[in-house]
């Protein structure tokens, strides 16, 4: 059986006349940018990749402040498991170290996510996006 990865990318809102408090929102779906590759999820992850370095975040959970929508579509996956988060600027950091070390881990299906997140990350600012994932099987 095959092991499958879910999340979304995520945008952190200020609070504004609309919107009294901060909060994270749910951005895109990330099956809508990546196919499901398990090598790729290793790479950033973790599951079901045995390259000999660790993942870029740490087995962390769900974000105590996950969006809304994001969280609905956690509890709606039979099986979810290994459920993490990771910053954009993390990523940013981490996939260009491992890519210069080695340019292999990081697959060519995520780079349209990374391009999706840079873009938000420019409006919103670096450590205002997010991606949450889990996996299932």
């Amino acid at each position: 059986m095959g092991i499958d990865i879910s999340g979304a990318v995520e945008c952190h809102l200020p609070a504004d006349r609309m919107r009294p408090k901060s909060h994270w929102t749910h951005a895109l779906d990330l099956v809508l940018a990546v196919p499901g590759r398990p090598r790729s999820f290793g790479a950033l992850f973790g599951v079901r990749y045995d390259a000999g370095f660790a993942a870029l975040p740490p087995a962390r959970g769900l974000p105590y402040d996950v969006a809304k929508k994001t969280r609905r579509r956690f509890d709606a996956t039979d099986g979810a498991f290994a459920a993490t988060w990771i910053g954009w600027q993390e990523i940013e950091a981490g996939v260009d170290a491992e890519q210069r070390r080695r340019p292999e881990t990081v697959a060519p299906s995520w780079r349209p996510l990374f391009t999706i997140m840079a873009a938000l990350a420019t409006v919103h600012g670096p450590d205002a996006v997010r991606l949450v994932v889990w996996f299932n099987r």
